[in-house]
This record gives C-alpha cells, structure tokens and sequence, in this order.
C-alpha cells in the first residue's frame, strides 16, 4: 500500500506539498527499501523544490539501505548537485562504510568534477 501511495505523486497534476512531504518522510523513514527507492523515483518529478534535493543530500548521511544511498548518490549527481561533494568526500575517507559505496562516492566525486 505505501508503494502505492507512491505513485500517487506520478500521477499529480501539480505540486502538493503534502504530498511531496509525505514522499520524503517515505524515503527517508519507511523499513522498506522498495518503498524508499518508490519514493525516491517519484521525487524525482519534485526536484525542483529546494527542500526536495535538500532531503536527498541529508539522507545520503542518515542510516538506510545501502542500494538507497547508491541510487540518492546517482540522482544527485544527474540533477548536477555540488553540494553533494562534501558528503562523497565524507563517505570516500570513511572505512568503516561498505566498499560498494565508497566506490560510488568515488565515481560521483569524478563525475561532478
């Protein structure tokens, strides 16, 4: 049900900031990794609200799913997001992270370069 609710926002005609809301609470809370990654497509349609590109930046530091991270990393780096370079810095130096997204800071730091 709450991947449903995800495409609600696919099929929005304009802006809600309810929804929009509802849609970061989802990627950045939901137990789910298809629910948050349901919700991360569907922001994309929003990426031109700050507090949208705002919320990808800071979940990339919160706890999460790993393919999550990944796949906030790579949305940032297509909508061409340079506030993203000091978090890729952060994850490149920090060992105790999985060696998967260390790799795709790495990637992500080349390509906003």
């Amino acid at each position: 049900e709450r991947i449903r609710a995800t495409t609600v926002a696919l099929e929005a005609g304009k802006t809600d900031t309810t929804l929009v809301d509802n849609l970061i609470y989802l990627l950045q809370k939901d137990e789910n990794t298809n629910v948050r990654l349901a919700a991360l497509n569907a922001l994309l349609r929003f990426t031109d609200q700050p507090n949208v590109q705002d919320a990808m930046l800071t979940t990339i530091d919160s706890e999460g799913p790993l393919i999550v991270k990944i796949q906030l990393i790579e949305t940032l780096v297509r909508l061409e997001d340079e506030r993203l370079l000091p978090y890729l810095k952060s994850l490149e130096e920090d060992d105790s992270i999985p060696l998967q997204l260390r790799d795709a800071a790495k990637l992500a730091t080349f390509k906003l370069s």
